[in-house]
């Protein structure tokens, strides 16, 4: 989650050799599996058409779902598992936690979804948590609860989240991207995911769409508080995956007063 995944959606979506849902989180194996696999079905392409298999070598194109709670979803991993094998090939988009913290933030203080600082939210995450594990762990699937929605630090210790997917799938079947690269050199990193899809190269289209919300820089004692959460995590992500996401301070460009951080925003 804000990452860059509604960028590599799009990318992925003008291959020919790629079939888009009919919205691009599905969410099934998350927050609608006990509606059934009638549920899923819904939102995936009814039809193979016939150009779509030359293009693809004759071979059924892929279809693609682009929900990032995936990773996160403590269940997620089993019920793929448990319906599709071995068989998926998943893409990880990474970015920096820090940042990626900031920004669930801000999306949902933009959406009405928070009250609190973003000190205080950070403080009291495993109080807002308490408990939700445990409802996931009995199928007990709610829209909007605060696993999905107040996950601010937990969704950016990566490491323990792969793991817990590496236990149900080996791990040549995943391909990890750091957000920076997407952005920085998108052509370059689409070769590199349609060779992991065993897809012919495109070009990289120019209307791609990033869901880029206004930025407001980070405050300085938010991103000390970060640094000191996120030190051991990264370390294990590198012990991992090589993947290094090292303490960069990002400071406020003039002197435009800082956004609250306790109490209201």
């Amino acid at each position: 989650m804000r990452a860059g995944t509604t960028f590599l959606h799009t990318a992925l979506g003008k291959h020919p050799a790629v079939l888009l849902p009919t919205i691009k989180e599905p969410q099934f194996f998350s927050l609608h599996w006990p509606e059934g696999l009638s549920a899923y079905r819904k939102q995936l392409p009814r039809r193979w058409p016939g150009w779509a298999y030359a293009v693809a070598g004759k071979r059924r194109p892929l279809a693609l779902d682009s929900s990032p709670y995936y990773l996160f979803h403590p269940q997620a991993p089993f019920r793929i598992r448990q319906l599709l094998g071995e068989s998926i090939k998943a893409i990880v988009i990474l970015r920096e936690p820090g940042e990626r913290a900031w920004s669930h933030y801000r999306l949902n203080i933009a959406r009405g979804r928070e009250h609190l600082g973003f000190l205080d939210a950070l403080a009291r995450e495993n109080e807002r948590l308490a408990g939700e594990d445990e409802r996931l762990a009995a199928g007990r699937e709610a829209l909007d609860a605060p696993h999905q929605l107040l996950s601010y630090a937990a969704r950016g210790r990566y490491a323990e989240q792969l793991r817990h997917w590496w236990t149900q799938f080996p791990r040549e079947r995943f391909l990890l991207l750091q957000s920076t690269e997407l952005f920085s050199h998108p052509q370059a990193t689409l070769d590199r995911v349609y060779r992991f899809l065993g897809l012919p190269s495109a070009s990289v289209p120019g209307d791609l769409v990033r869901n880029a919300a206004p930025y407001l820089p980070m405050p300085a004692r938010a991103r000390e508080e970060l640094d000191r959460i996120y030190e051991a995590p990264n370390r294990a992500l590198f012990d991992l995956t090589g993947i290094s996401f090292g303490r960069t301070a990002i400071p406020a460009p003039g002197p435009s007063p800082e956004p609250s951080l306790h109490g209201m925003p």
